[in-house]
């Protein structure tokens, strides 16, 4: 199989999470590349002939890299991942790296035909998978890279696809290059083949990852597998990554890391990394001393200056200025006391110690790396309890309820309370889910979720406060406020037009009218309802729970504390107790 323009859409979308993350090394593995990013934990993004995604399971890496990887490794190792775009609504994904807050490098994955992926900066290609010619293209290094004759996109006004004339699924198929699986689903959704009907049938598609039968993966529930089992993911990356696991499961000769191997390969990532920054720390110091006369000269005349200018004032003087002195200087960072020197490197120093002090701090810097290298070689040659071989276990994941899209528990009077989860589900929570005989609720605090009491005007008053505290809980006030004070209003009071002159961001609303304010203490308790995780306020958990545990603040992180919650309540599904969770906290009590 191979993804459509639609998969990859939603694809583009959702790994705009691995945006920021910076490229540690490339893989090649057979047909597909493996990008490791590190900068908010550890990714693994696969590139194959015919999908991308994150994975969970990182296969094994040769001994020997390819060709390919090698020269992916020159351009794109240490660069940063700016930007991940769909082109043109088809089976084409850039990435863009960089540094420097500059994008320098596009790759490219052509997920049609044979499959291709192309590394290009500023339109000439660097590097190709596999070099192809056509008429009019031609995918060679040094040539100029161009797209493939443009297709139709699903956001074409409806004027113009009126214009089309489709009658057939045929017609819709080829006019948007979106395959026979779509084009089939959109005839089926659409009442007749009116434009009017079939135009509504293509943007009717709601985000419902999962797996039907065992030779497709979609993002969409579709009517085309009304028949076929089902398996339900919380997004499509998890999907499309088990997908493929499963396939490669039962090839032959495919070989996955033991945990033995990942521990091992970790530890040896951890002591590359401590040489590294080793090795920089202590070329820092001695740059400082080789250039000692530069250095002092711009440590002192900063400090001199400061005491009859403003920063901003001397920020202005280094750009306009001559000065061999302030031509070597790049960046101020005047906020954290901090100014970086270009000497063979990049140095960056602190304006609050003198020019011995910040020498000596980067050798303490490096001698503390050192440390670490000894400590994590000295544990690699710990014995270990060898193992076979085998494959990574997996969790096969139930079929997810509806509102599980959510944070979601039940009051004590049995009212449906959901909260989003980021922008996309606040968005999703408040255009389809909330009803007029709902309540709305917000904690006052910026990157509260919405939450949405089902059936709320009917509630009483002990709902309300507690859709205040599961509000105020699942906020960014976890960790730092004991109390909050919230608000609750009516559906139609809940708007995304904002007065004249305002801007809203993705996921927020603007309420219009009086809000009614109540103040609620923050705490949550996670129990088992229905062999589902329910995370809540106490008085709605342990309402409907079988056995649940309170959970306050601390510095317990989400992984260990969803173990400790997992083994008390013995419940081993570990990520659904992670989702419940609104962050790091510590095991009050257990009921």
């Amino acid at each position: 199989m191979s993804f459509s323009s639609f998969d990859v859409r939603e694809m583009s979308q959702e790994l705009q999470e691995i945006v920021g993350m910076r490229c540690n090394t490339v893989y090649q593995i057979d047909h597909l590349v493996r990008i490791k990013l590190f900068g908010r934990g550890r990714k693994d993004l696969v590139i194959s002939k015919e999908a991308f995604y994150v994975t969970r399971y990182p296969r094994r890496a040769p001994q020997k890299a390819t060709n390919f990887a090698m020269l992916l490794r020159k351009y794109l190792k240490g660069c940063w991942l700016y930007g991940i775009t769909q082109v043109n609504f088809d089976r084409i994904v850039e990435f863009h790296f960089g540094y420097d807050q500059e994008p320098r490098f596009v790759l490219v994955a052509e997920l049609f035909g044979k499959g291709n992926i192309i590394l290009h900066s500023e339109d000439e290609i660097i590097g190709v998978l596999r070099k192809e010619k056509w008429k009019d293209r031609i995918l060679y290094p040094h040539k100029k890279y161009s797209y493939p004759p443009t297709r139709l996109s699903i956001d074409i006004p409806f004027a113009d696809f009126e214009k089309l004339k489709i009658q057939t699924e045929k017609d819709l198929a080829v006019s948007f290059n979106f395959g026979n699986l779509y084009a089939r689903e959109i005839f089926l959704r659409a009442e007749s083949s009116s434009a009017e009907d079939l135009y509504e049938a293509m943007h009717s598609f709601e985000r419902k990852p999962n797996i039907p039968g065992e030779n497709d993966v979609v993002p969409f529930e579709l009517l085309v597998y009304q028949d076929s089992e089902k398996e339900f993911f919380p997004s499509f990356t998890e999907a499309v990554d088990e997908f493929y696991r499963r396939k490669e499961d039962v090839l032959a000769g495919e070989e996955f890391e033991s945990e033995e191997e990942k521990i091992l390969r970790s530890q040896e990532d951890a002591v590359k990394d401590f040489e590294a920054k080793r090795d920089f720390y202590k070329t820092c110091g001695d740059l400082i001393y080789q250039n000692y006369a530069l250095v002092e000269d711009v440590l002192k005349t900063l400090m001199e200056v400061r005491k009859t200018h403003s920063w901003e004032e001397i920020i202005s003087i280094i750009q306009e200025s001559d000065n061999e002195t302030a031509s070597k200087i790049t960046d101020v960072d005047y906020r954290n006391g901090k100014v970086t020197v270009a000497l063979e490197e990049p140095v960056t120093l602190d304006l609050t110690l003198n020019i011995n002090e910040n020498a000596a701090d980067f050798y303490e810097k490096a001698k503390k790396m050192e440390r670490k290298i000894v400590g994590a070689r000295k544990a690699m040659k710990k014995p270990r309890k060898q193992k076979k071989p085998s494959l990574p276990k997996r969790t096969i994941l139930r079929k997810r309820e509806w509102y599980e899209t959510f944070h979601w528990c039940l009051s004590s009077e049995g009212h449906l309370m959901l909260g989003g989860r980021d922008t996309r589900t606040n968005e999703l929570l408040v255009k389809k889910y909330m009803e007029p005989s709902d309540v709305y609720v917000h904690a006052d605090i910026q990157g509260a979720p919405s939450v949405v009491v089902k059936n709320g005007q009917n509630a009483s008053s002990d709902t309300i406060l507690e859709a205040a505290q599961f509000a105020a809980s699942y906020s960014r006030a976890w960790n730092h406020f004991g109390s909050l004070e919230c608000y609750w209003v009516y559906p139609e009071q809940v708007t995304k037009s904002p007065p004249s002159g305002e801007y809203l961001t993705p996921g927020a609303f603007f309420i219009a009218g009086s809000k009614n304010f109540l103040n609620v203490d923050l705490g949550i308790a996670l129990g088992l309802h229905k062999e589902k995780i329910m995370g809540g306020p106490e008085s709605a958990v342990k309402t409907h729970a079988s056995a649940y545990v309170v959970v306050g603040f601390g510095d317990e992180k989400k992984e260990k504390l969803a173990k400790q919650i997992g083994k008390i309540l013995d419940y081993p599904d570990i990520d659904e107790i992670i989702r419940a969770l609104p962050g790091k906290g510590r095991v009050l009590s257990r009921k």
